[in-house]
């Protein structure tokens, strides 16, 4: 809307502010032409053109109708705000009554009987559209800050975006999709850049560190804490033994699972394996006050599945290290959708990766599945009936990648997809 009224000030803003929602939409293309001289403007009455002629004829706002009512007809201000909130009911009753005394004390103003049914009438017709003018102002005033900000700011306006959206992995995703169309490079988390925030440092944009799983947000200050008195952490030992009162191994292994410990250039399969041996380094100096070396590093890696399948258990979803990446072409071939874009359906082609696999039986005693998959959208429950199962059932295994094709429906207010075909990625 704002590009189609060519935006040029504050109150174009306003205005489309008021007219986008239901109801007052269907004005827009009229209220655009009007704004062009591309259609004439009505005000039904001179004497109303100071009111209208800032919406172009159109009753925009609850504020033009009271003003309206108050200089046609001699409402006070009370009584104009009664009219209004009357006539938006649409009780045909009060809409008669009404109608009765804005055109007897219209009439009193000398105005026409006829003009005053005519000026009732197209007050009637917008009365119900009118959105409150001071609140679209407010809301206005807000978007054209973002807007401001994001234009000239936009490292630090998404930086904040995605802080206020943490544990939202949708509205992260979308975000990052973004960043990536500006070309804007955003990290993992850092364990000597990030914060509890997402930051932009070096004009990069760092992941937050509360964004790992299960590092809350007590643990966490403790961790900042520790590395803002002391300095940044300079090695996988260091780290381990200035934080081995703060953190657990569980937390450990997610934050080198989401990759916030890769500055330390270790596979992160080789942290996982030397966290026990660092531990037991950084006791033995507390307790002896020596200096135990660290014995020598054996390079070893996750395979890259094992690290996508990890870095979403870390963060939630894949950021950087996505399985997926190698079916593009399948996608782009069998037409594909996203988990995150199905809709009720039936034929609906996806490839996924099974999390968690649970079979029952049927009061028949055949055997059918239930599925909990995911790609790098989002997640859905899949339905594997009897008939289905029987003959897929020796294909399927958690962390194993498939296309497939179901049927989309609704169950207990959420989607799920009944499966019906379903092949093994290699």
């Amino acid at each position: 809307v704002l590009v189609q009224l060519r935006t040029s000030e504050f109150m174009d803003i306003v205005n489309a502010n008021a007219l986008y929602r239901p109801g007052p939409m269907e004005m827009i293309p009229s209220f655009v032409r009007r704004k062009f001289g591309q259609e004439k403007v009505d005000y039904i009455d001179e004497s109303l053109k100071d009111i209208l002629e800032p919406t172009y004829g159109t009753i925009v706002f609850q504020e033009q109708i009271m003003l309206l009512v108050q200089k046609f007809a001699g409402y006070t201000l009370g009584m104009a705000d009664i009219l209004r909130r009357a006539v938006s009911k649409k009780d045909a009753e009060v809409l008669l009554n009404e109608r009765k005394r804005f055109v007897e004390k219209a009439s009193r103003l000398g105005h026409s009987e006829a003009l005053a049914n005519q000026v009732y009438d197209y007050i009637v017709k917008f009365a119900n559209y009118g959105f409150n003018k001071s609140h679209s102002v407010a809301y206005s005033l807000i978007a054209y800050w973002m807007a401001y900000l994001k234009r000239h700011y936009y490292r630090y306006f998404m930086a904040t975006l995605m802080s206020n959206s943490v544990g939202s992995t949708s509205s992260i995703r979308n975000y990052l999709a973004d960043c990536k169309k500006k070309k804007v490079v955003v990290d993992l988390p850092s364990i000597n850049y990030s914060r509890d925030e997402f930051v932009v440092h070096n004009n990069e944009i760092y992941y937050s560190l509360l964004g790992v799983n299960n590092l809350g947000t007590l643990t966490l200050n403790n961790l900042l804490e520790e590395r803002d008195r002391n300095g940044l952490y300079k090695s996988y030992q260091d780290f381990i033994t200035r934080t081995k009162d703060i953190l657990n191994k569980r937390v450990v292994e997610n934050l080198i699972h989401a990759g916030a410990l890769d500055e330390f250039n270790m596979p992160r399969k080789q942290m996982v394996l030397e966290y026990e041996n660092a531990l037991s380094i950084a006791m033995y100096n507390e307790i002896l006050g020596d200096s135990l070396i660290e014995k020598e590093v054996v390079t070893e890696e996750y395979t890259f599945e094992e690290i996508s399948m990890y870095e979403r258990e870390a963060l939630g979803f894949n950021f950087k290290y996505s399985a997926f990446l190698k079916y593009q072409d399948l996608k782009q071939k069998y037409k594909t959708i996203d988990i995150n874009d199905l809709t009720v359906g039936k034929n609906r082609t996806v490839i996924f990766a099974i999390k968690y696999i649970r079979q029952i039986y049927t009061k028949n005693n055949d055997e059918m599945a239930f599925l909990t998959v995911y790609d790098e959208s989002a997640e859905i429950d899949v339905v594997c009936f009897p008939n289905t199962y029987k003959n897929v059932k020796g294909i399927l295994a958690e962390n194993k990648y498939y296309i497939a094709m179901g049927d989309v429906d609704i169950r207990n207010d959420k989607m799920q997809l009944v499966l019906n075909t379903i092949k093994l990625l290699d």
